[in-house]
């Protein structure tokens, strides 16, 4: 059997208590999932480094120890990685959220734009269809007017001269509307 020398195994398995300690309150400060991992990784190695403590040279208890400890640190290893993964992942959607809000702002943009350009190439066609509809309104007007100037001056002639027309003379009501049928 071999013969273990006491004060360097303790010093060597107390060093490495401390250090997957120390990991394990980064892992804790991190994710609750690392402090899982961590306090049993932590837990193996403080359990080992007692062992050698009460044990004194007993290698096999030191061995459980630092293994604890491995597995411990393993462990914290796994979660971290695993909560990197995540952690990419939300990014990556985020970034796949920014780029879509991107890409409907810019289209809302190009919509705004044509329409705009639309409107302002066909600004000349409806100036001109006011226009005509203006025109059309005073023609009727003038239509009418002229009718009842007609109308009036007939009627004026039926009264100097006294004689009963056969023809009935036009009312303002038809004249209308044969100016509004054309």
């Amino acid at each position: 059997m071999t013969k273990f020398h006491h004060p360097t195994i303790c010093r060597i398995a107390r060093h490495l208590a401390l250090a997957i300690f120390g990991f394990g309150l980064l892992g804790s400060v991190q994710s609750a999932f690392a402090q899982t991992g961590c306090a049993a990784g932590g837990g193996g190695a403080t359990g080992g480094g007692r062992a050698i403590g009460r044990m004194g040279a007993n290698g096999g208890l030191a061995a459980q120890g630092v293994q604890g400890g491995q597995q411990g640190l393993s462990q914290v290893q796994q979660l971290m990685m695993v909560q990197q993964f995540q952690q990419s992942q939300q990014r990556q959607q985020e970034m796949l959220r920014a780029r879509e809000m991107q890409q409907a702002r810019d289209e809302a943009m190009r919509r705004q734009q044509a329409t705009a350009s639309l409107a302002e190439m066909n600004r000349p066609k409806f100036q001109s269809q006011r226009k005509s509809t203006a025109e059309r309104a005073a023609e009727r007007r003038e239509m009418y007017f002229r009718a009842r100037e007609a109308k009036l001056a007939k009627s004026q002639q039926m009264d100097d001269s006294d004689e009963p027309d056969d023809q009935e003379s036009p009312t303002i009501a038809n004249t209308i509307a044969v100016v509004l049928d054309e």
